[in-house]
């Protein structure tokens, strides 16, 4: 898995998970969905375990606080490592 820093932007895709609820037939077509599993999500790194990486949606423009401590982000989305197929860094351009 490459090496991000704090606040590089990435786009991760990932398998997720899949459940039905109540009673169902096992013959059922709805359980298979692979083609529903797949998911693309973009944000701004924030750190990783080694069995998870965080990426948040939004966040407080960092000239606007004296230090790393009082940024303020919304949206932390934490996505298990077993569960990502491709990743990676992307650019973009400051307006």
């Amino acid at each position: 898995m490459p090496k991000f820093k704090k606040w590089d932007l990435i786009e991760i895709n990932w398998v997720d998970s899949y459940m039905m609820h109540g009673w169902t037939p096992l013959n059922d077509s709805e359980i298979d969905v692979d083609h529903s599993l797949d998911h693309r999500s973009i944000g701004y790194y924030v750190g990783e375990t080694n069995r998870q990486i965080s990426i948040v949606q939004s966040s407080k423009t960092f000239e606007d606080f004296i230090s790393e401590s009082e940024t303020q982000v919304c949206g932390i989305f934490t996505i298990p490592k077993k569960a990502i197929t491709k990743i990676r860094k992307l650019t973009y351009a400051k307006v």
